[in-house]
This record gives C-alpha cells, sequence and structure tokens, in this order.
C-alpha cells in the first residue's frame, strides 16, 4: 500500500478570488465542514494553463473542473464536500477534504520545525500507520492539513486511467518498504546531497539567484533547486530519495527558501 501527496501542475490554469479581501475560501484547507455555512465566491482566472481539470489555487486546497468531478466523486463523495464557486470561463468546484486521520508514525518520520518558535514546519520523511489509512481515497492529518492533501492508489490509478490532466503524484509512503530499506533510501539521498555540496561554487542570495535564473540558468540550495518555467515563471523543485526533482509553480515563494544561499546548478 502507497500514499501520495498531490498538487496542480505548472501546466493547470491557475485561479485566484475576485475578491482578494475575501480570505473564506482559505477554511477549505483546514479540513473542516463548511457546508452549512458555505457563501458563493467568485474565482478569476489569473493564468491560462493546457490542463483545467485540476485548477490550481493555494495549496491544501483542491479544486475539481466538470469533468474531473464526474470521475472521482464516485470514489471520495464520504470523504469530502463538494463547494461550488463561480467563474466565467469554466465550472470549478471546491474539494474540501474533511477525512482528517491521526495515522502519522512518529517513530519513522522526520518532522522539521521552525528554529524561531519551535513549531512543527513539515516533514523531511513521514511514515504512516497502515491500518489507520488503508481503504482511505483521499484524507488530511492534523499536523498539515492546511498544506497537504493524501491519496490512495486507487485515487492515483483512477485519475490516470480516466485520463485526467493536470494532477502530480508524489509517493511520500509505502507500507512494503522496510526500515533496513529506508536505510539504504536515506544514505543514497545522503550521498547525492553530498555531492551538490561538493560541486558548488560561487555562493549567491536569493536576489543575485533570481538574476541566473532568468537568463535560464538552474540553481541549488541543499535539496531545493530553481529554474524558469516554460512561462517564465520560477519553479521549486526538491530532491527525491531516487534523485529526480519534485517540481512545482508556487502561487508564492516560501518564507524558508529566501535566506538561503544559492549556487550554480552546473555538474549538479
Amino acid at each position: 500500500m502507497k500514499v501520495w501527496k498531490i498538487t496542480p501542475s505548472e501546466e493547470s490554469i491557475v485561479v485566484k478570488r475576485n475578491d482578494q479581501t475575501d480570505d473564506f475560501i482559505f477554511r477549505a484547507s483546514e479540513g473542516e465542514s463548511l457546508r452549512n455555512e458555505w457563501k458563493s465566491i467568485k474565482l478569476n482566472v489569473l493564468r491560462k494553463g493546457r490542463h483545467k481539470d485540476f485548477p490550481r489555487m493555494i495549496p491544501g486546497i483542491l479544486l475539481l473542473g466538470n469533468k474531473s468531478l464526474q470521475k472521482i466523486e464516485p470514489l471520495i463523495n464520504q470523504n469530502v464536500e463538494f463547494l461550488n464557486v463561480e467563474n466565467d470561463e469554466m465550472a470549478i468546484m471546491v474539494c474540501n477534504v474533511i477525512t482528517v486521520i491521526d495515522c502519522i508514525d512518529y517513530e519513522r518520520s522526520e518532522p522539521t520545525y521552525f528554529k524561531s518558535t519551535g513549531r512543527l514546519s513539515g516533514f523531511d520523511k513521514i511514515s504512516f500507520y497502515p491500518e489507520r489509512v488503508k481503504d482511505v481515497p483521499i484524507f488530511k492529518a492534523p499536523e498539515t492539513t492546511s498544506t497537504e492533501i493524501y491519496v490512495s492508489d486507487e485515487f492515483r490509478e483512477l485519475v490516470l486511467m480516466s485520463k485526467l490532466k493536470g494532477l502530480q503524484f508524489v509517493e511520500v509512503y509505502d507500507s512494503e518498504v522496510t526500515e533496513e530499506m529506508e536505510l539504504h533510501a536515506q544514505q543514497k539521498y545522503d550521498s547525492l546531497l553530498e555531492k551538490i555540496e561538493q560541486t558548488k561554487g560561487q555562493e549567491f542570495s536569493w536576489d543575485e539567484a533570481m538574476k541566473i535564473v532568468s537568463t535560464g540558468m538552474a540553481v541549488v540550495s541543499g535539496k531545493w533547486k530553481l529554474q524558469a518555467g516554460s512561462n517564465g515563471n520560477i519553479l521549486i523543485g526538491e530532491l527525491s530519495v531516487d534523485g529526480t526533482y519534485f517540481w512545482v509553480d508556487p502561487i508564492f515563494i516560501p518564507p524558508v527558501l529566501l535566506n538561503l544561499k544559492w549556487h550554480r546548478a552546473e555538474g549538479v
């Protein structure tokens, strides 16, 4: 059994609130029922994209186009609420994930914390209690409700078989992976990071790194990589255990990246 986290791809259409002072829609990332207090919210297209099945807005909120709604609704209707929004160009539904499960196995996970407050900031590695998430097609964990949505193999297979476009899947957990296998994978990951560290040259601030990226080159800092997208936008890549990068086209730049030192990605 595997667990995947999902995020719309950089090629998906991007939407924003019509009224930028109305923050109500952000509550759809909190894992709580909103059906009885939901109000009409209009979303405008911020940037057109190749795919409309999964429009992008902010992390933690899943938006569905008409085709994806028809295909996925029967599988997940016990785990989510479907909330209407207005859009002049296409039908969009908010998929409010209300299944929140206390399921993270901290003994096999690697949490990270903000240095300033000591609060949990995320996970470098996450492990779940498999019996708690078995047969759950879509869910959130209490620690990451505002940023992460997790799905099952069945959900992923349905999306792929239905030829829905614009949703990225990143494997975050495999129940068949033993601790010995995890140790081997971590050693491989550490060696990749060490190689990046050994090949770095002159270091640059965030602003300097942005100038380099604008010329078509990539920059690296530890597990993070930045490069320009096809639309001139900034793509953020996070190094995976298998040596590939998981790329996102962010709506905003995570503050943690702003204070890092960057170097050109030549030879990485």
